[in-house]
């Protein structure tokens, strides 16, 4: 998929890519915690129609796509924070080139706990 980006100065979101790890709070309870793997700016890209008709069984409200220069690799990436929030990546779509202006697509759905 090719993406074409105009202006790179849409970049403008700084993003957290990683995977979730499990830890212990000082209560001795199990929870999920984020790892950070790399860092990519970023920026938010708009849908098209046959995408959003794709989209329409879903829940919307909390799935975002930003536009990140190419990866070769994006292994074991499982999660994206940003802006204080965390999201689990839901998918990618890479460029098939690997040139200065490749651009990749990464599907994000806010992680909503306890049904909030």
């Amino acid at each position: 998929m090719m993406v074409q980006l105009a202006n790179p100065i849409r970049l403008d979101k700084l993003l957290s890519f990683g995977s979730s790890t499990s830890k212990v709070n000082q209560n001795g309870v199990p929870i999920e915690d984020f790892k950070a793997m790399f860092f990519a700016w970023g920026g938010a890209w708009q849908l098209s129609s046959t995408q959003l008709l794709t989209l329409a069984g879903t829940n919307q409200a909390h799935i975002q796509v930003y536009v990140v220069r190419h990866r070769e690799d994006w292994s074991g990436v499982q999660k994206c924070q940003f802006a204080g929030k965390t999201y689990q990546v839901t998918g990618i779509a890479q460029d098939s080139a690997n040139t200065p202006t490749s651009y990749d697509l990464v599907t994000v759905e806010e992680v909503v706990k306890n049904g909030r």
